[in-house]
């Protein structure tokens, strides 16, 4: 044991922690889960599960959305590629969907008498990546 202080407040407490052991690290394994049949990726998680796939803790943290993932056959993490074949992206136009100000959310009709932007689709590509 230590020697004595001139605070007894502080003995009680350095006996008190004589004793004391720290708890041992606990090392977390990471789980990326996923659907057995489409082996697309749903969450990642420090639980196991039948259709889960352990990563390191610098895989684990570089994904930040599981459904951009999928697990091959031979149980590696793939990024899924982007298919630009059916997306559309929303652009600023002359002509198309008339929404309120800097707010393409509210489509509005002729009646609303507010500012107004006008929006069309356009086919995403490679270069919008």
């Amino acid at each position: 044991m230590n020697e004595p202080t001139t605070n007894p407040s502080i003995d009680v407490f350095l006996a008190a922690l004589a004793g004391f052991t720290p708890a041992a690290v606990v090392e977390f394994k990471y789980y990326i889960h996923f659907d057995a049949a489409t082996r697309n990726c749903a969450t990642k998680s420090t639980e196991k599960s039948e259709s889960c796939l352990e990563l390191s803790r610098e895989e684990y943290e570089a994904i930040a959305f599981c459904p951009h993932y999928r697990v091959t056959a031979d149980n590696k993490l793939v990024k899924k590629r982007v298919d630009y074949s059916s997306s559309k992206l929303l652009q600023l136009s002359d002509t198309g969907f008339r929404t309120m100000k800097d707010n393409n959310i509210f489509v509005v009709d002729d009646t609303y008498t507010g500012e107004t932007d006008n929006w069309t689709l356009r086919e995403l590509d490679e270069s919008d990546n």
